[in-house]
């Protein structure tokens, strides 16, 4: 017969065991986790829209500002993300990064070489994107230059709150 101390232990050792495992289930980490190469191609821009807290301040139509026959996002199975852009009447940027993802997202963080690149396309520094049916999303909340993006529409507006909205899609080969 068990004492109650034993029965306790190995009642409370049970718990523990299905607290881990429960754990582990719930962590998004697959036996097999998803790599860059899951998403590797070759991206249009489909959504790119800025939108300043401040009612007073006209909303930032990239999407709008962009010539789509040079504007791409290029994920590479290495790991490596490359934004090619040309703004209305401008040069054509590049801006790098490093990709990283997850079952469900996938993060694009831009290194800081590029950050003149990265502001004038009113990017952030990093950017998550929800995977969905093959089209990567993202609505997020950060603090904008907008100065660096349009500076006569925008003169003066280097710190501006507001969400940033942004759809890639791959593109199809022809």
């Amino acid at each position: 017969m068990l004492t109650s101390s034993t029965s306790r232990f190995r009642r409370f050792s049970l718990v523990i065991a299905a607290a881990a495992l429960l754990a582990a289930c719930d962590s998004g980490n697959a036996v097999d986790p998803p790599s860059p190469a899951d998403v590797a191609g070759v991206y249009s821009v489909a959504a790119f829209r800025f939108q300043p807290a401040a009612q007073a301040l006209a909303p930032a139509d990239v999407l709008s500002s962009l010539d789509p026959s040079v504007t791409s996002v290029e994920i590479l199975d290495s790991g490596d993300v490359v934004f090619r852009y040309r703004l209305d009447g401008g040069l054509t940027r590049v801006v790098l990064g490093e990709v990283e993802v997850r079952s469900a997202q996938v993060r694009l963080t831009f290194t800081g070489q590029t950050d003149a690149g990265r502001l004038a396309a009113l990017l952030p520094s990093s950017l998550t994107l929800d995977r969905v049916e093959g089209v990567l999303v993202a609505s997020t909340t950060f603090r904008a230059n907008l100065a660096a993006y349009d500076a006569e529409q925008y003169a003066g507006f280097t710190d501006v709150p507001g969400t940033l909205t942004i759809r890639l899609a791959p593109q199809t080969s022809s």
